[in-house]
């Protein structure tokens, strides 16, 4: 019964820095995920606001702002109208590159 009485299991355990307040832990792992989702372009700002739980996608555009220095929308590689109705063919090690230096511009 080690699932029982507010005891955690391994599997359900996470870490985070203890210099940082779980509202802050939160908002960088929704933060991370829009970053996944952004690499998406057939997700709008909208729907990428509302997957990592923000309802209102202003808000969600002034938090990435202020987080990572740029807004959802020109982190977004420029894409030609007709490619963002189909999924991104385009250079997967770019947008991986992308991330990856955004992750370590902006570490917590």
């Amino acid at each position: 019964m080690a699932g029982r009485g507010g005891g955690q299991s391994g599997q359900e355990r996470t870490t985070r820095p203890l210099d940082i307040t779980p509202f802050q832990y939160m908002e960088a792992r929704r933060l991370a995920r829009a970053l996944q989702l952004l690499a998406a372009p057939r997700l709008t700002l909208k729907q990428v606001a509302d997957a990592c739980g923000y309802r209102d996608s202003l808000y969600f555009s002034r938090v990435f702002l202020r987080h990572f220095g740029t807004r959802p929308g020109s982190f977004r590689a420029p894409l030609a109208p007709s490619e963002r109705s189909r999924p991104s063919e385009a250079s997967p090690q770019t947008q991986d590159a992308r991330l990856e230096d955004t992750r370590q511009e902006n570490l917590i």
